[in-house]
């Protein structure tokens, strides 16, 4: 081998190498950019996708976030409203569907629902966790809560913020996640709980009678 060829080995190499690093580092950087994103509410998330599209100067900053802030606290509130209710849907298509579909195919609809509500359920911890300042130990009770009472929630006929079976699942869900909570973060807790049946009318424990506006 020349010093020619030994020459051009050299850069390739030294080219390569330097390829696999900023492939590396890119990778790095996006999935530490994810892990933030994901860790943010959907609120947040909401206000940083519209900021990076508006690109507002330092004028039209604060009235512009006042703005999206107070649709975006709308926004999440319909999807909450309705989140039961569209579960509720989904369920009787489900069942509809039974008939028609072959195994495989309804076992592949069933783990794609299945993962739809393990998402759904890790969003509702990462934002306990961020409200009420969780332990790692703390997360996991509440996650084995949150899968212990994912069957009842999926029943047929149940799932309608209107249904008491609904009502009733919740409840329990809500008080043995207290269970687990020191008593500051169970006071947080309740009060998060309290203006979620404000906003979408649910009732509350048999003590706490429904808020009226």
């Amino acid at each position: 081998m020349n010093t020619k060829t030994k020459s051009i080995l050299a850069i390739l190499t030294t080219l390569l190498i330097g390829i696999a690093i900023g492939a590396i580092a890119s990778g790095t950087l996006r999935h530490r950019k994810m892990e933030r994103i994901e860790r943010m509410s959907p609120q947040e998330r909401f206000l940083k996708t519209m900021d990076e599209i508006i690109k507002p100067d330092e004028q039209q900053r604060d009235a512009i976030q006042q703005v999206l802030k107070r649709e975006s606290e709308q926004m999440v509130s319909i999807r909450e409203r309705y989140q039961g209710e569209v579960s509720a849907v989904m369920d009787s298509v489900k069942k509809e569907l039974r008939s028609i579909l072959t195994p495989e195919q309804s076992q592949r609809l069933e783990e794609h629902f299945s993962q739809f509500e393990k998402r759904r359920n890790e969003r509702e911890i990462k934002r306990l966790a961020r409200m009420l300042d969780l332990t790692e130990a703390q997360q996991s009770q509440i996650a084995g809560i949150f899968e212990k009472h994912a069957f009842s929630k999926r029943q047929p006929g149940i799932g309608s913020p209107d249904d008491s079976s609904f009502i009733k699942t919740i409840q329990k869900i809500q008080t043995e996640v207290e269970t687990v909570l020191t008593p500051e973060q169970q006071e947080k807790y309740r009060k998060y709980n309290k203006e979620k049946r404000r906003r979408f009318r649910f009732p509350g424990p048999p003590d706490e009678p429904m808020d009226r506006d």
